[in-house]
């Protein structure tokens, strides 16, 4: 979703490749190593006029509940080492 599907659609002639993004809340707190970007899956909902964005448990690569669950991925960049509820965030909607 992040960089082979814009590449495919740039290569189809699409001029919109990127998922679109938005600015959230979150909901509970966050922690990875420091290097690189990571794309969380996570859900978002609206409450109060704001997004509040929720990382799932079972993130590991071969857990596919949490990202059947996901409408979103939570962008964490790659100098982040933690990330606190209530943080403003950004996130990548999925199509």
């Amino acid at each position: 979703y992040e960089y082979v599907r814009p590449a495919i659609l740039k290569w189809l002639g699409y001029q919109k490749c990127s998922l679109s993004q938005e600015r959230a809340k979150l909901s509970n707190s966050f922690s990875k190593k420091e290097g690189r970007t990571h794309f969380v899956r996570a859900v978002t909902e609206k409450k109060n006029d704001s997004f509040w964005v929720q990382v799932p448990e079972g993130q590991e690569s071969h857990r596919m509940r949490s990202f059947a669950q996901a409408n979103c991925f939570l962008v964490v960049p790659q100098e982040a080492t933690q990330l606190n509820e209530g943080d403003e965030v950004v996130i990548h909607w999925l199509p």
